[in-house]
């Protein structure tokens, strides 16, 4: 009955009954689905534009419509549904999947919807809502990669880079003072765990000595990272007071 079952399959995808058999290409488990920055930041901008309700063709709330998938795989095998959540995509973290739909035919012979030659596909673990609403039953997700040109990549780098005026800025004298108080207090701190320090040397081994600050905090370099940037801070707030003092 299989065998037969087979027959009338690898028929139907020849064309004919007397036709002879063709192997069909089968997906494998180590394709990347990449999509560029710009048509990224598109897709969100577009997603956000729809809230809370946003239907793109391809999703309906959390339900793959997998009739409008099917019309477009029966044009093209390989196309692929691209679904992106602006709802939970946070800055630096986009929720994005990509998935094509499983042949019934295939699951009633009892065959792999792809071969397995990576473990690619294996790198992202499915969650309990994926595995609910029909993952690796009805659909399987493909690993989404993005693909970044030299001047994309530039655009990105630079879009969160702070300009050199930003130093110039005044902060608050009075948030300044406080944190100038507190600084002077760790210095404090950390110049008693120097001295400390320093008179502990001379009742120490020399062993003793190149473990003594394992596991431990080192005053001498603390203190030289706090005078630093108490220092870098003054010379910060004296410029940009005096340079608006000038205008």
């Amino acid at each position: 009955m299989n065998s037969q079952l087979e027959q009338m399959l690898n028929a139907g995808r020849t064309g004919g009954m007397g036709a002879p058999a063709v192997d069909a290409q089968i997906p494998d488990n180590g394709e990347v689905i990449h999509i560029s920055s710009l048509a990224l930041l598109k897709m969100l901008k577009h997603g956000r534009a729809g809230v809370p309700m946003e239907v793109m063709g391809l999703m309906l709330g959390s339900f793959v419509d997998d009739y409008t998938v099917q019309s477009f795989e029966q044009l093209d095998p390989r196309s692929v549904a691209v679904v992106v959540d602006p709802i939970q995509s946070v800055k630096g973290k986009v929720v994005i999947d990509a998935f094509r739909l499983i042949n019934p035919n295939s699951v009633v012979m009892g065959q792999e919807p792809r071969q397995t030659t990576s473990n690619i596909g294996h790198i992202n673990k499915p969650s309990i809502q994926s595995l609910i609403h029909g993952l690796n039953r009805h659909y399987y997700s493909i690993v989404v990669n993005y693909r970044k040109t030299q001047l994309e990549q530039a655009m990105l780098m630079n879009l969160h880079k702070r300009n050199w005026t930003e130093g110039l800025k005044l902060r608050d004298f009075k948030g300044h003072r406080e944190a100038n108080e507190k600084a002077f207090k760790n210095m404090l701190t950390l110049s008693e765990a120097y001295t400390k320090s320093v008179e502990e040397e001379s009742t120490l081994t020399a062993e003793q000595l190149k473990t003594r600050h394992v596991g431990k905090q080192d005053p001498k370099r603390h203190l030289e990272e706090a005078v630093e940037k108490s220092m870098g801070d003054q010379v910060v707030q004296t410029l940009g007071t005096m340079l608006l003092a000038e205008l």
